[in-house]
């Protein structure tokens, strides 16, 4: 018998869902509405944040919390470069420039001490992701710069006892497929300041306005914003899955992988550990032929599709030749945990 590949990512969709999209197709609303409106209000309780914006995808919350922090033409933006070409899109988007920033030594997170000593006078917002759901205090960063979380994979962690969500002028969220919680697409921007959320809420429509401005086209679907409902519902159990699957296979595996050190308010997005550079290709075609859909968690680092030289941002381009992900994710059966463990350990052991 063939075993079924057990993919990087899967959603976990079921009745609930399909009931509640379904009964947006019966009522004929399908732009932007009332499930939108619900969306924002309980994402806000949810996250703890006073506003909630609901936006097509991702990339149009980071576009439009870049523009609300003053990203634009003649200024620069501090993003990761061990990080999505979102985030990169994104501050083009805006206008702005990139400035890379290094990786923690050892670690994925963004170096917040190198964001600091590259602030420059025409530096507007510094782009700072809770990245895999390790979250990040950002207040000393924030006494310098203006900074935009995006908390993708971070819903549900803290900082102290505050809410990732929090950390920063604005947090960006993306549900594409693939995320903590999945929508297939849909973004939402948070923030407890009226004056971003306004301007989002102004820029993500551009029709029937008395005035022109360049505005987009980033209004989330009904179909989506009813997804999302259901899904931030189950975020406290999806949480407790994710938390479950990485302390077995922290307990299972430690023996053979290098695994970084969980943090305080962490949840599980991805599952990470290093292995020797020149073993990681290999690896992860062995693993796909076992069945299993490890991956690299960052694509490409930002450096390499912006010509900078690898030695500028040593420790992203070391977390990218080195860093493993395993699958992690609400609905992986214990059958499909034992066989990512044995598999891993075939090929380590």
């Amino acid at each position: 018998m063939t075993r079924a590949f057990i993919p990087h990512s899967r959603p976990l969709l079921g009745p609930e869902e399909a009931q509640a999209a379904a009964a947006v197709v019966r009522s004929g609303m399908l732009a932007q509405g009332p499930e939108v409106e619900a969306l924002e209000r309980e994402a806000a309780r949810v996250l703890g944040t006073r506003h909630c914006v609901a936006l097509a995808h991702g990339t149009a919350a980071l576009h439009l919390g870049l523009v609300a922090l003053g990203a634009g033409p003649g200024r620069t933006v501090l993003l990761p470069s061990y990080g999505c070409t979102s985030l990169l899109n994104a501050v083009l988007q805006s206008g702005a420039q990139p400035l890379l920033v290094d990786c923690v030594p050892g670690l994925p997170d963004m170096d917040l001490q190198d964001a600091q000593a590259k602030v420059r006078p025409d530096t507007a917002v510094a782009l700072v992701p809770h990245l895999f759901g390790r979250p990040l205090e950002v207040r000393p960063l924030e006494e310098r710069v203006a900074v935009l979380t995006d908390g993708t994979h971070a819903p549900g962690a803290t900082v102290g006892r505050s809410p990732a969500a929090r950390q920063g002028r604005a947090c960006a969220f993306s549900f594409y497929a693939t995320k903590m919680l999945a929508a297939g697409e849909g973004g939402l921007l948070a923030t407890s300041r009226a004056d971003v959320a306004r301007l989002a809420r102004n820029l993500r429509s551009y029709d029937q306005r008395p005035d022109w401005r360049l505005r987009f086209n980033y209004k989330m679907t009904e179909v989506s914003a009813a997804l999302l409902r259901i899904q931030f519902r189950r975020l406290g159990s999806f949480l407790e899955e994710r938390q479950a699957l990485a302390r077995r296979y922290r307990a299972e595996l430690g023996d053979l992988l290098e695994l970084p050190p969980e943090v305080p308010g962490q949840v599980h997005y991805r599952f990470l550990a290093r292995v020797p550079s020149r073993r990681l290709p290999g690896l992860l075609r062995a693993l796909r032929e076992k069945g299993v859909g490890a991956a690299r968690p960052v694509f490409r680092p930002l450096h390499r599709y912006l010509g900078i030289p690898a030695r500028d941002l040593p420790h992203a381009e070391e977390a990218w030749r080195r860093t493993l992900s395993l699958p992690l994710y609400p609905g992986l059966s214990s059958q499909e945990a034992d066989h990512v463990i044995q598999a891993v350990r075939e090929e380590l052991s």
